[in-house]
């Protein structure tokens, strides 16, 4: 569970952090000539910086849908009376798939 906030928490402030960067350039950008020549990489450096804090932001909420996932089928098994059919997830280096547990 912690490394999954702690790594949700770093993607936010990687995302956080371009995302900043992106707008600074922008406004660097955007107070230069239309014609000026530096303007051009700047567009470059911009470009980056979004897409860098893109993915850092789908990778959060990639880590956080997972986190929330784990703690999810971590509170149901605690609170599981034995015998109770359970459904659950199974992931392994052959594939991913469903678990259905317990006695009927």
């Amino acid at each position: 569970m912690w490394i999954g906030l702690g790594t949700t928490g770093t993607a936010l402030a990687v995302a956080g952090l371009f995302g900043l960067r992106a707008h600074e350039l922008h406004d660097e950008a955007s107070a230069l000539p239309t014609r000026h020549p530096e303007r051009r990489s700047l567009k470059g450096d911009i470009e980056d910086a979004e897409l860098i804090a893109d993915v850092a932001l789908v990778g959060a909420a990639v880590a956080a849908l997972g986190t929330a996932l784990l703690l999810w089928l971590e509170q149901e098994e605690e609170n599981v009376a034995e015998g109770t059919p359970q459904l659950g997830a199974s992931a392994g280096p052959d594939g991913v798939g469903l678990l259905l547990r317990g006695t009927l």
